[in-house]
């Protein structure tokens, strides 16, 4: 789950916007919000320049930023688009970050599902999230998820995720799969266990395959380009899917609340009030379910996948994390403290996440409401301006990170990021309330798969990559699982293709420590 998060009221912190918030800076002191003599001036594209790449950006937004604002410094702003008065900001430089997401009084997020839709609409219900917007409403939400995220009940029961984990992976056979699909199972299982009751676990597959196909629609390309509700439209096909989504978690809602006295996450909405007091409309529970679901299994998927692949195809670091694995307990039953403990897992784990960012980008847009303009690195911007910080561009900065586009973990045994400088979770006001449940996931999933199987990308195989809120594999994610007793070529496949590769550049010979 990533990407959100909300200041919490406490007596030590300073203030921002009259909400306490705790800032960090890894051996530093905090600095003032809205210092921004200490950043350089953001590079101004025209009208021309700027319209190709908000063209090249549309279409693919990770590759885009790579290709056409990483070469201009750490943020990009484009202005003189039309008459109206609204500009974008592109942000990657870690102190451009810190500024601004700390900062969130009139920044609304955009959402997960992005199809236009009317109001009273199934779509339009699904879209709503008190986590857009920042302050009470944002911070009554917090409280009622808490429960289920929070470092201290992820701790408690991290013998039972890791049972769940292993178990999932044990019933994993050889061979060639959409590792992706495997990955999305295991981890829909500990999310949903969670969130609603090991009692539920009939529906999860369900659950977790209507938000699968229920996402998709909302990000394919034909149907945000041309939102037409005819019959045979893509548009059509996602605002059927968010009706029969709807009426699923209705059905399921009710079911759930008048059973009565559960501790699980359809009862805590019932019973839980809005910052004005008034409960949660039967609409937007569902809205909240469905957004609380997606975030909490489908980033930590994505980010398992993408960690996976990176091992198949760096030989030599499998090795090195095989034997630090093997030298520890069982995956099954060893001390899970010193199993998640581990320097070279946590290493992988971080470099995996910084290499393919689970989110890529942070979108913002001024809210309308704004009752004038505002000033952000030295420039006014107009209410409706849109905003973008970047962690896949910030992740590649090479004083921070020397060579970025290699998978590298051993410089995490040195490398020691600010909040700001790494941001696979968020930052600031925006940081993922479930950091720990994803990388407790994350580990006990690596540990428990290595000990059983050794990842191979097959030959010929194609791997594509799609931005939806988080970088996912666009057609599945092929690898053959070959049993740990059986030998495997030292190096990976010469033969495989795909978009993916844009992103790195692999050394499979090189040890962790080299």
């Amino acid at each position: 789950m990533v990407g959100y998060i909300v200041a919490r009221r406490t007596a030590k912190t300073d203030q921002v916007g009259g909400w306490g918030l705790k800032r960090k800076r890894m051996g530093a002191k905090a600095r003032s919000v809205d210092d921004w003599s200490r950043v350089s001036a953001p590079t101004v594209l025209g009208r021309v320049k700027g319209l190709q790449v908000l063209a090249a950006f549309a279409l693919d937004p990770v590759g885009a930023s790579g290709r056409h604002l990483m070469p201009l410094g750490q943020a990009v702003e484009l202005t003189r688009l039309g008459t109206s008065k609204r500009r974008i900001l592109f942000m990657w430089g870690p102190e451009y970050n810190r500024q601004f997401l700390l900062r969130s009084k009139t920044m609304r997020t955009s959402g997960l599902w992005p199809l236009k839709s009317p109001p009273g609409s199934a779509q339009r219900s699904l879209s709503y999230h008190p986590l857009k917007a920042y302050g009470p409403e944002q911070a009554a939400f917090y409280d009622l998820i808490d429960p289920f995220f929070n470092r201290s009940v992820i701790e408690q029961r991290s013998n039972d995720i890791r049972s769940m984990i292993v178990d999932e992976i044990e019933r994993w056979q050889p061979g060639i799969h959409d590792f992706y699909e495997l990955a999305r199972r295991c981890m829909e299982r500990v999310a949903f266990t969670l969130l609603f009751g090991v009692d539920e676990s009939s529906r999860f597959n369900e659950l977790s395959d209507r938000l699968h196909e229920y996402h998709r629609a909302n990000w394919a390309y034909p149907a945000i380009a041309f939102p037409i509700n005819l019959p045979g439209t893509p548009y059509h096909a996602g605002m059927r899917q968010a009706k029969a989504l709807q009426r699923y978690l209705y059905s399921w809602m009710d079911e759930a609340e008048g059973n009565g006295g559960s501790k699980f996450v359809f009862q805590r909405l019932a019973d839980g009030r809005r910052a004005d007091g008034c409960p949660f409309a039967r609409e937007n529970k569902a809205g909240l379910v469905a957004m609380l679901s997606w975030l909490a299994y489908e980033t930590t998927a994505t980010a398992l996948s993408w960690a996976v692949f990176l091992l198949a195809q760096h030989p030599a670091i499998l090795a090195d994390l095989v034997d630090e694995l093997s030298a520890h307990d069982s995956a099954h039953d060893g001390d899970a403290d010193r199993l998640l403990s581990l320097p070279l897992l946590d290493a992988v784990v971080k470099e995996a996440m910084r290499l393919i960012a689970p989110v890529p980008l942070i979108s913002f847009r001024m809210a309308h409401a704004a009752a004038e303009e505002e000033e952000i690195a030295g420039q006014r911007f107009a209410p409706g301006s849109r905003f973008y910080v970047l962690p896949h561009l910030t992740h590649r900065l090479p004083d921070i990170y020397p060579a970025p586009d290699r998978f590298r973990p051993g410089r995490w045994f040195s490398s020691k990021p600010t909040a700001y400088e790494y941001l696979p979770f968020g930052g600031g006001q925006r940081r993922c309330p479930g950091f720990w449940l994803a990388m407790t996931n994350l580990k006990f999933a690596l540990a428990a798969l290595l000990e059983r199987f050794r990842p191979v990308v097959p030959d010929r195989a194609r791997i594509d990559r799609m931005y939806a809120v988080v970088t996912m594999p666009k057609n599945g994610l092929p690898l053959e699982l070959v049993p740990r007793d059986r030998s495997i070529a030292s190096r990976p496949s010469q033969s495989a293709s795909g978009s993916i590769y844009d992103l790195f550049t692999p050394e499979p010979n090189r040890p962790v420590r080299h």
